[in-house]
């Protein structure tokens, strides 16, 4: 686990802290290095707003070979559920959000356990899908809400 916490901003390239590359870099260390990634740009910082979760993945999907892992990747977006595309039409994304439902479901299932570090990271991505989906809906709803509540959903 201690590989995990030094080496996830390594890049896959060489260009992260320590120059580690390619296999080098431990496979959970570059699976982290990905949901890490994700997980910064999608949440918003003192000096920044965050950015759509298919923008996210766009960016990740572009960081392919070069930041992240290209073998990842490709497991990635081999699953239709996970292309960018899915969280940019409301219909996907819902279908979406039951799936992402239905894992935290399981999860607190197996671990019993609300504060197991998998269940909190389940129910941050499923919080994440569901501000995407009012961010995509049109009409009355988002359009009436003030600035600070969009900015905090």
């Amino acid at each position: 686990m201690v590989a995990v916490i030094r080496y996830h901003h390594e890049w896959w390239n060489g260009n992260g802290y320590a120059g580690l590359k390619y296999e080098q870099i431990p496979l959970l260390a570059r699976i982290v290095t990905i949901a890490d990634a994700l997980d910064a740009m999608t949440a918003s910082r003192p000096y920044r707003k965050a950015i759509a979760v298919s923008e996210a993945l766009m960016e990740i999907y572009s960081g392919k070979g070069l930041q992240f892992d290209p073998d990842i990747i490709t497991v990635l977006s081999q699953k239709a559920t996970y292309e960018p595309a899915t969280y940019q039409d409301p219909r996907t994304l819902a279908r979406q959000i039951q799936v992402e439902k239905e894992w935290l479901a399981r999860l607190i299932k197996i671990y019993g356990d609300l504060v197991h570090p998998l269940v909190i990271a389940q129910s941050h991505w499923l919080d994440k899908l569901i501000v995407s989906s009012y961010k995509l809906q049109e009409g009355k709803r988002w359009k009436n809400l003030s600035l600070w509540e969009k900015e905090n959903l």
